[in-house]
């Protein structure tokens, strides 16, 4: 019963400066709409203000978009020093009829050098529901950090807008289910239980 009826578009540098129409029309060309966006950004520990612009500017041109997910360390400056100017963010996206949903980052390096709420699950959690942040619970991210998916998702649910799902070994992220470790079918049962609506 597995599929999909819409992809997330993870753009490169330059669709923040030109127009992404090869991308439209290899949407067109196979009717497969773009529901999501995904910030590449996800190591830069500082994003300017224009480029807040330039990201709303970017989701205009795909009509069906609803999320656009970004790394905590993205946005880890103005998080830390001004999170209003955070709030004006997802304000203008959510005139838009779109959510900025906020992912924690796995454990790589550079990423183990910035602060804790960029990747320990309950830091994490806890900002994100502190200052009302629409979170992506990534269960390979999670898991990287020796998070408990299972745990994670019950204390946070009503705060996950947008759900990577994938299955995560050794070390090894973002797997096809089945080839690591995580209770993934009792995630599964979990989600069914709390009837939330999520973007997978």
């Amino acid at each position: 019963d597995g599929g999909f009826d819409s992809i997330d578009f993870l753009p490169s540098n330059k669709y923040f400066f030109v127009p992404p129409t090869d991308i439209i029309e290899l949407s067109e060309k196979y009717t497969i709409p773009i529901t999501g966006m995904h910030s590449p950004l996800h190591l830069v520990p500082y994003a300017p203000q224009f480029l807040f612009a330039r990201i709303l500017k970017l989701t205009s041109y795909f009509p069906n978009v609803k999320t656009y997910v970004v790394h905590m360390s993205m946005l880890l400056n103005n998080l830390q020093n001004n999170p209003k100017k955070i709030q004006t963010l997802c304000q203008m996206a959510a005139e838009k009829g779109i959510t900025i949903c906020f992912e924690s980052n796995p454990i790589m390096f550079p990423l183990q050098y910035y602060p804790k709420e960029t990747y320990v699950p309950d830091a994490y959690g806890d900002f994100c529901v502190k200052h009302n942040l629409s979170m992506t619970f990534d269960t390979s991210h999670i898991a990287s950090v020796g998070g408990d998916i299972i745990r994670f998702y019950k204390k946070y649910y009503k705060h996950i807008r947008m759900m990577h799902l994938s299955d995560f070994k050794d070390g090894k992220e973002h797997l096809p289910f089945g080839q690591g470790v995580l209770p993934l079918s009792k995630l599964f049962d979990e989600m069914k239980k709390t009837k939330q609506e999520h973007y997978i």
